[in-house]
């Protein structure tokens, strides 16, 4: 439904992934509210688009129709009336418009036209506390269980998870990876960020054992993952071989957040972290480990930190 409204009140909005509610600013004072079904209505993209062009002082000319009383009626607006566009949830714009899919609840990094950014560091934990998650996770074998995918996809991921770790064992990761985000967010192009939860999984991959391509927020639930990080932990001499992260450049194509050309392929050296935007899109390729034993795993802790509204 679209209503002429004195006042804007985005705040008093639902913020629904699954809505997009907007107010438009028009020249002479008015405004006027309406919700759409999803950020993929052309009409969004077009009313953006008719925005930039005007703060580029490039003519629009063309005649907005905007639905009334579910599409019973409706009201006509000229581009150039246009004055200014409210979104709830926050839309991401570049230069060429509004990038349409999924990224409404995070930022997408300044350098993605670089190729798929990431951070690597070596020897991240003391001796001490490496050994210690690879004892915990070597002893609570019974407690993993075979992983999933938040769409439930089947043969898209193998593997086992521990998805509620013991929380003092990961305490000196987690600290330690808080105390590096000053240095890490402008180094991947990401602005600073108010931090909802810390989620972390503990998974092991064993002989066969992958997961295909998926970025990590492009569903309702993981919707405001900002930074991924996965920590690379297993025994010495190693027992396996593969377990590469594959990570996959991505661009903005027609509006859209989408795989691009070429790759990195990143070692799972032991003692080492990982971080990168939670929108690239990544694999784990397949894990070979003749011995199969549990203990000779390819494991990680493995997480998000998502982006508080």
């Amino acid at each position: 439904m679209t209503e002429l409204m004195t006042e804007p009140n985005l705040a008093n909005l639902p913020n629904d992934i699954d809505k997009v509610h907007v107010m438009l600013s028009l020249a002479g004072g008015h405004q006027c509210a309406l919700a759409l079904n999803s950020a993929n209505d052309p009409l969004l993209s077009e009313l953006f688009d008719a925005l930039i062009k005007r703060s580029q002082n490039q003519p629009a000319n063309r005649i907005f129709k905007i639905p009334l009383d579910e599409g019973r009626s409706a009201m006509y607006i000229p581009s150039e009336s246009i004055v200014s566009i409210a979104t709830s949830p926050p839309m991401q714009l570049d230069s060429t418009g509004l990038i349409l899919k999924h990224f409404h609840n995070v930022e997408i990094p300044s350098t993605y036209a670089l190729g798929a950014q990431y951070l690597q560091f070596d020897n991240f934990l003391s001796g001490e506390e490496h050994q210690q998650l690879l004892t915990y996770a070597i002893s609570t074998e019974s407690q993993f269980v075979g992983s999933t995918t938040t769409n439930n996809l089947s043969d898209y991921r193998k593997s086992k998870v521990v998805y509620s770790p013991d929380a003092n064992v990961l305490q000196p990761l987690l600290n330690r990876i808080q105390a590096l985000l000053p240095e890490v967010l402008p180094k991947l192009g990401l602005s600073p960020f108010n931090i909802a939860r810390i989620d972390s999984q503990l998974t092991a991959s064993n002989d066969g054992e992958f997961y295909k391509i998926h970025d990590d927020n492009s569903s309702p639930p993981t919707a405001t993952r900002q930074l991924t990080y996965v920590y690379y932990f297993y025994r010495e001499p190693k027992s396996f071989t593969g377990g590469e992260l594959r990570m996959y450049n991505n661009k903005i194509e027609n509006h859209y957040w989408t795989r691009g050309e070429g790759f990195t392929t990143i070692e799972p050296r032991n003692n080492s972290i990982v971080f990168f935007f939670s929108g690239y899109e990544h694999e784990v390729l397949p894990v070979n480990c003749q011995s199969k034993a549990f203990a000779d795993s390819r494991f990680t802790i493995n997480g998000w930190m998502s982006r508080a509204n």
